[in-house]
């Protein structure tokens, strides 16, 4: 994901006489992504649990982020087919493209908001923690789990502005896409850590 995004950036910046054939590359990158990621709604299953546990606005919000899961994730494993050459170019519609796109969209805005509610809690923990004398490496375990929480509010604030573009939105800008697309990718490699 890094690789492509780099090759993409240095494509869009047009520093080199190579860069359409970088921007041909990243796109061979994304396409070759795309054969790891198919099928990837399926663990999406997993998050019905914790929707049904919670109450509220946070339990819709949950099974929001989980049918904007679904949707993009199915969506985009169709428009793989084609992207693919298992279908021919042309068989779905711009409509059909854009609507995981849109889903992409809708779970960027329900991830912000169900981070920064994991985010208040973990803050909250650790304010309790600090106030009955916790010990300092309880509090520096939970200063680093509140920090992480943050971290994986700037990737999802980050694929907003991914989403903005990808659903070719009028004021969305690809400078602004491929800068928030590297960095979001560049988070995400903290879960591999």
């Amino acid at each position: 994901k890094i690789l492509q995004y780099v090759l993409r950036g240095v494509s869009y910046l047009d520093l080199t006489p190579w860069s359409k054939q970088l921007k041909t590359l990243s796109k061979s990158t994304s396409i070759a992504r795309r054969f790891f990621k198919f099928c990837r709604w399926v663990k999406h299953y997993e998050d019905v649990n914790e929707a049904r546990s919670q109450s509220g606005i946070m339990k819709l919000f949950l099974w929001v982020r989980i049918g904007a899961n679904f949707g993009a994730d199915w969506a985009e494993d169709v428009c793989s087919l084609e992207r693919m050459g298992f279908l021919p170019a042309g068989t779905l519609s711009v409509e059909f493209m854009l609507f995981a796109e849109y889903c992409q969209l809708v779970l960027a805005v329900v991830e912000v908001v169900v981070t920064k509610a994991r985010e208040t809690k973990e803050k909250h923990v650790f304010d309790l923690a600090r106030s009955v004398g916790a010990s300092p490496s309880e509090l520096t375990k939970l200063r680093r789990k509140c920090a992480m929480v943050r971290l994986e509010m700037c990737k999802f604030v980050s694929d907003l502005g991914k989403a903005f573009y990808d659903c070719e939105l009028r004021f969305a800008h690809e400078g602004v896409f491929i800068g928030c697309a590297l960095f979001s990718a560049l988070l995400s490699t903290h879960k591999n850590m």
